[in-house]
């Protein structure tokens, strides 16, 4: 419960594409992007996140995510 609106920067454990949202994985909490309302196991989807800048296009760059 570090932040419920506004932008943080973070790095994910994959690519992250401007749109995706953001998973965070229930064991370890490292963030994930992939498209709204996809499951992935491991990992539980913060509401209303979405990524709105990319500086690179591998794993571990820094990217802006916005949360409402």
């Amino acid at each position: 419960q570090l932040c419920t609106m506004r932008h943080i920067v973070v790095a994910c454990d994959n690519a992250v594409a401007v749109g995706n949202a953001c998973y965070f994985n229930t064991t370890t909490g490292a963030l994930h992007a992939d498209a709204s309302g996809e499951t992935i196991e491991g990992y539980t989807e913060i509401v209303g996140s979405k990524f709105v800048f990319v500086a690179g296009a591998t794993a571990g760059d820094p990217v802006v995510l916005e949360l409402n």
